[in-house]
This record gives C-alpha cells, structure tokens and sequence, in this order.
C-alpha cells in the first residue's frame, strides 16, 4: 500500500466498518459534521493557495493575500472567487497541482472524463482516493457475499483507452481481486451489445450466484432493447435473469429516471422488496468525486410515497418538489468527509475537494435541490405515523436512518450542456458539427435539448433565415439527420460518443423549422450561440 496520512487511513479504516461509521456519524451530530466540513474546505483553500500556482495567481487577484488566507473565516471562505473547467483550461497541468508532489510517481491513476461543461478533461486520481474507493468496492462485494459466492462482475464501459469510468473501476476490482483471492470475475463488456448479451448469457450458463453490473444508464436501455428484440424474435433467445439468485445494478453518468429503474426491476425480474438492487451515482466527472447515490432509505421513500399520494403532496408542498421532478431519483449526498457542497441558485452546485488536485468553490453547474434527512424524517413522523413500520418490513431500522445526512434530488443543467449516454455536449461541439457536416451556412439558428427518460435520444431544432412548409422542412431534416450524426461522433471534443464504434448508440432527432416559429421565437438570436431552450407542447418533426 502506498503511503498515506493518517486522515485517509482514519477515512479507510471507518469505511471498513460501515455500521460504526453510521454510528459515528449519528454521534457527531449534523452540526458538527458541517462544522468538519467548513475547517477542511477552508484547509483546502489554504492549502491550494500556498502550494498550488493556479490558485495564489487567483486569490491574489482578488484581495486575498498570505495573511488574509491565513486567518480565513468561513464567511470570508465564501468570498472566495468560484473556479470552472472554462477557467483551467488554458492553463497548465503542472500549475493546477501541488508543486510538491511527484507527478505522476504520486498518482494512482490519471483519469480522463468527457467533463462537465466544456471540453474533456483529464486529472489524477491519489492513492488515498484509490485506496478509499476500494475500500468501498471491497464492502460491497462482501455484502453481496462475495468473498464465499461465485460473482460475477461486468463492466459494460470500454476500459481501454476510454472513460476512466471503465478505467478505473476495472483497476479497483483487479486490486481487490489480487488481495483477497475471492470468487468473483470480472468482465469488461464494453458498449458492444451483441457482445455484453453474449457475455451475460455465459454467466447464466455457468451458475454464478451473484451478478453485478457497472454502466451508463443509456447503454442499459439500449441492451435491455436489445434482448427484448431477440425474445421477440425467437422466445427461446429470452435472457434467464430468474437464473441469477442475486443482483446488482450501478448506473452512473447522468440523471437516471425512475421509469427507467422500474424497467430494470421489471426485466431483470428483480425481487420486489430489494431496496438495494439499483445504485445510481452522481459524482462530478470534473473531480472524480463522488457527491450523491441512492440507499435503501431513498429507494424506500420514493416508492413509500408513490403508494400514499396524500404524503406525495405534503412532501412537495414542503421541500419544494414540482411535478416535473417526480422521476427524478431521491439521493443521499456524502457527507463533508472528501466534499464540501454549497448549493448556488444561479451557478448550481459548488464543490470543495481537498485532494492533491484541490478544487475551491469548483462549479459543476449541477442543479439540485437537498435537505437534512431529519427534517424528512419530521415530515413522516408528522404525516404518515406507520412509516417506520413498513421499512422494517424491508429489515431496515433506526441505523439505517439519515439522520444527519442530506437528502436531495439533481435536477439538471444549470448551462447549455446536454447530456447523452454519459456525454456531455456543449453547444459550440454541436455548432462544430453542424459546419462540418456544411449544414451551418443554411442556417439562422439551432437549439438542442435531451430528455431524462430517454438517455440516449438527443433533440436537435434548426431554424431557417427564412419561411418554409412543412414538407421542406421535413425534406431537409430527413436530408440532414445522417450527415450531422456522421460529424458529432467525429467531433474531438466528443471522442467519448461510442456511436462509431457502436451504430445506432446516439438516437438524433433533427427538427427544421421555418424562421420565427415557436421554439426561435423572441430576441434575435443572430450569431447568439449560448442558449437556454424551453421546450414546448408541439411535437417536433422527426427525421427517424
């Protein structure tokens, strides 16, 4: 084990011992665990300032000199000026790290991401967050009992030269593999469906008792299609899911919906009183940070109040919940151990990370909604008295609680980013595209939108410099579908798109529209190239 301090090996050692953690955690209590989490984002602040280039150029811009850091209140912490990838992109890797250290002898791994706003980006990963993420992998395999049951795990991401997603978690599990020498395997899948079907279909045919899959939840979507299609075919090439005793789904990358996990449950054949079947993670693929996922508690909860819409209508009424964010899921966020989150309304999530690339006030553009789970907890106890009931009845009790976590929902972007399968595309990579494919020249104006239910669909409305009828638009959205595709998967700032290695992965829907119709109307928007796009009631011409 490389060497770490002793925070990190403190961090590891209560992670290890997930119920003490919890009754740790309880006994801190929510004040002092945000109080933690105030001293260790200013001791990142401090910490970037005096040994990381980047952040004293800016600090020392902004009035925030040696002794002005030194004494830093919190109050003073967030004056501190906010930081996006926009800001680091032009500058340096050298300068955004402690100058100190030996890079890359002191990282575990160099991670690369698709990002969260602009281009792709990429960053180390320590080995104390090497070793922390293990640890947690580690526990969850022991919990699904594979240390003793045969287990299989399946990455359906590319690990080579891709996503650190797939990377980094094919490098964790190897790791655990070779310590431990427990029963399990693991298999990297990738995105190509008739692969990952063949693959999965070998793990029925050997028995495994346990089956953990990691992927986008765009590719999931797209690979329960696929084997719907064949059963549909030949009811003989049906998937044998009721064949595995136990499994477990992670789904990362992007909002994952509610009705897309009912259909995980549903076609999987997933018992209905698991509570622990489909994690979904939201981290930052900026930092490489963990922020949110689902527990037994949110899973419950959700589906509590689905049942009881008496208390659906309280606990919107209370915390702020529209109509809209009904199928988004309830998350846990982390506690303030690795990240501090202050939530802006106009910039979306803040993020404080205190790792050897430390990120101060980091936007991740993320909005999101969050409360302490105390005060959930209140709403039940005050509007549906049997509910501690019904979630022992899925053998869960008080330690289960949130009680001094936060609970909350993402809600979406805060800029023009869109997210497809896991990709982030910006409107200037859609702009690029559209003058590759020498569509941009016709043109007076484009939108684009995706929708949280349909991971892999991506909305692409055109507006022409003049009037035309329907048919000519439908003429020229047929006409231009193909070559805009052929030219966003190319883009270099989209290398992430696995639509050219896999056809058919990104689902374009190109609408033309005559100048001046509903989605343009408004300001002029010539040479505009930032946007936000309200969707509307009419249905969009679709060039299929």
């Amino acid at each position: 084990m490389a060497r770490l301090s002793l925070r990190t090996r403190m961090q590891i050692a209560l992670m290890s011992h997930p119920d003490f953690m919890r009754r740790t955690l309880r006994l801190m209590g929510p004040q002092r665990l945000e109080r933690m989490g105030q001293r260790s984002a200013i001791k990142a602040a401090r910490y970037a300032y005096a040994h990381v280039p980047f952040y004293r150029t800016l600090y020392e811009r902004h009035a925030f000199d040696a002794a002005r850091m030194q004494r830093l209140t919190w109050a003073e912490f967030q004056q501190l000026p906010t930081v996006s990838k926009a800001d680091v992109l032009d500058i340096a890797d050298d300068q955004l790290v402690d100058q100190r250290l030996n890079v890359p002898g002191a990282d575990a791994h160099m991670g690369r991401s698709s990002g969260t706003t602009t281009d792709p980006i990429t960053w180390p990963v320590g080995w104390s967050e090497f070793y922390t993420q293990r640890t947690y992998l580690k526990n969850t395999l022991r919990d699904l009992g594979s240390d003793t049951h045969r287990t299989a795990v399946v990455c359906l991401t590319p690990v080579d030269g891709s996503d650190v997603f797939g990377n980094l978690l094919y490098r964790l599990f190897f790791s655990i593999k070779e310590e431990t020498q427990w029963p399990f395997e693991i298999f990297t899948a990738g995105e190509d469906l008739p692969t990952a079907d063949s693959i999965l279909r070998y793990i029925v045919r050997q028995g495994y008792h346990t089956f953990w899959l990691t992927g986008l939840p765009g590719t999931m979507q797209h690979l329960l299609d696929y084997q719907a299609e064949r059963a549909q075919s030949d009811p003989a090439n049906a998937m044998q899911w009721d064949q595995l005793p136990q499994k477990m789904i992670w789904l990362a990358g992007q909002i994952v919906p509610l009705t897309l996990q009912a259909r995980i449950r549903r076609d999987l054949r997933m018992p209905a009183d698991d509570l622990k079947g489909i994690q979904v993670m939201f981290g930052s693929s900026d930092s490489g940070q963990l922020i949110a996922q689902s527990t037994p508690f949110t899973v419950w909860l959700q589906r509590y109040a689905a049942e009881h819409l008496t208390l659906t209508t309280h606990l919107e009424q209370h915390l702020g919940i529209t109509a809209e964010h009904r199928d988004k899921p309830l998350l846990q966020f982390v506690p303030a151990l690795s990240v501090q989150l202050e939530n802006d309304p106009e910039v979306g999530l803040l993020l404080t990370t205190w790792k050897h690339r430390p990120l101060v006030r980091y936007r991740s553009n993320d909005f999101a909604l969050y409360w302490p789970g105390r005060s959930l907890i209140a709403l039940l106890d005050q509007h549906a008295p049997a509910w501690r009931a019904d979630f022992a009845r899925y053998g869960y009790g008080p330690q289960a609680l949130p009680t001094n976590m936060m609970l909350g929902m993402v809600l979406g972007r805060a800029d023009d980013v869109r997210i497809v399968n896991g990709e982030n595309i910006t409107p200037d990579v859609l702009r690029e595209a559209l003058a590759a494919a020498n569509i941009l020249p016709y043109i007076r104006h484009f939108k684009h939108d995706t929708d949280d239910a349909l991971p892999n669909d991506y909305f692409v409305y055109i507006e022409l410099p003049r009037g035309a009828d329907p048919a000519e638009c439908a003429a020229l959205a047929a006409q231009w579908r193909q070559p805009l595709l052929d030219a966003l998967v190319r883009q270099p700032n989209a290398r992430d798109f696995y639509a050219a290695h896999t056809p058919g992965f990104i689902d374009l829907h190109l609408a033309v529209r005559a100048r001046g119709t509903e989605e343009f109307a408004g300001s002029d928007q010539r040479g505009k190239i930032k946007y936000t796009l309200r969707r509307t009631k009419e249905t969009p011409v679709v060039a299929d």
